[in-house]
């Protein structure tokens, strides 16, 4: 699929810099000018594709954000996805470390319908909690929060992925 490697990459990095440096990563997206840094990355991405597989950084927006139990989060959205794209990356510092969640979208099997998934990059797998909200960011940051608190039982499936 063509010009869909810059949003994949792009997430897949993103993850990578929360885990490796949960401080420059909040202080960086989550600050005054956290939405033109994003589109800064973005670019910077894209810069090292060729031109087909870039996408416009429409729909690029940060904002820091905390869950019911205080925990500071920061949500980004990513330009309009195509299947296995991301709506939103949340990064949740807790006591624990930076967990990082993405809102995926998908095709449900195997019934071929549009839904969502919820997927966590950790530093050494992938995690698939299922199936996830509307693309919606409050709704997203509710699922965010359930997995975070325990409220929702643990993923469906993991799979070992190296990131940090």
């Amino acid at each position: 699929m063509a010009g869909r490697a810059h949003p994949m990459q792009a997430k897949y990095l993103l993850a990578r810099t929360a885990l490796r440096d949960a401080t420059w990563f909040f202080d960086t997206f989550g600050g005054a000018d956290g939405s033109g840094c994003l589109a800064r990355f973005w670019e910077l991405v894209g810069s090292e594709l060729p031109e087909h597989e870039r996408v416009a950084a429409q729909g690029l927006a940060a904002q820091g954000l905390a869950l019911d139990d205080g925990s500071p989060a920061l949500l980004l959205s990513l330009p309009a996805p195509e299947r296995n794209d991301a709506h939103f990356v949340a990064a949740v510092a807790g006591s624990g470390g930076v967990r990082v969640f993405c809102l995926e979208r998908s095709l449900s099997f195997p019934e071929q319908r549009e839904c969502t998934v919820i997927a966590e990059l950790a530093a050494d797998h992938r995690a698939n909690w299922g199936n996830g909200p509307a693309a919606d960011a409050g709704a997203f940051l509710a699922a965010v929060d359930a997995i975070v608190s325990g409220a929702r039982p643990g993923p469906m499936a993991t799979v070992p992925m190296q990131l940090a």
